[in-house]
């Protein structure tokens, strides 16, 4: 009976010492990892300051199929987690609003797409060079265009393939998997999402 009360006791202070040791691996883990990039303040790497504005999903996220997949692969799942728990906000990302919807929800694909490209070149050989003609812009024009609108990836932070243009349809898709379908409404007015998938 002794016996069974002292091992019920090493499992019991087993599981509270490791969920207290799991609770600092995020910070340990960090150091361990990813700290030697993300306390440095470069350009190209977002700095621990911005990590910590994200919700602790994108980061998992981030870590499971997005740009750090590479880094992290080494590391288990739980890690994986705790790491995304010690750096990010509980939650996940709001949900985009009504209003950022068209009404009309799926895109027409019936018809014969307009255009000579549809996707990232024209020809065979994907030297995506549009003629003048095609494209509807000149070289001499390029210098005069103006950002109208963006569009940030709910949950992700990067798109995942080239964008396609079919009969004024832009179609590209997320880290996540979904894709999203922009179109165009009026000449000054940005465009809609169409349907997410």
């Amino acid at each position: 009976m002794r016996l069974l009360r002292r091992c019920a006791l090493s499992c019991c202070a087993f599981l509270i010492y490791g969920s207290l040791l799991s609770a600092q691996d995020g910070s340990t883990l960090y150091k361990e990892h990813c700290a030697g990039c993300h306390d440095q303040v470069t350009p190209r790497i977002p700095p621990r300051s911005a990590l910590q504005k994200m919700p602790a999903s994108r980061i998992v996220r981030t870590m499971d199929i997005g740009l750090m997949m590479s880094i992290a692969y080494p590391l288990r799942r739980e890690e994986r987690e705790a790491i995304a728990s010690f750096l990010g906000t509980p939650g996940g990302d709001a949900p985009l609003p009504p209003s950022a919807f068209c009404s009309a929800r799926a895109p027409s694909l019936a018809t014969r797409p307009s255009g000579a490209c549809s996707g990232w070149s024209p020809a065979f050989t994907n030297t995506r060079f549009q003629p003048a003609k095609d494209a509807g812009l000149t070289a001499a024009q390029i210098s005069n265009l103006k950002l109208k609108w963006v569009f940030g990836f709910p949950g992700d932070i990067i798109a995942f393939g080239a964008p396609t243009i079919r009969n004024r349809t832009l179609f590209v898709g997320g880290a996540s998997g979904a894709v999203y379908a922009f179109r165009r409404h009026g000449r000054l007015n940005p465009p809609r999402l169409l349907v997410v998938e």
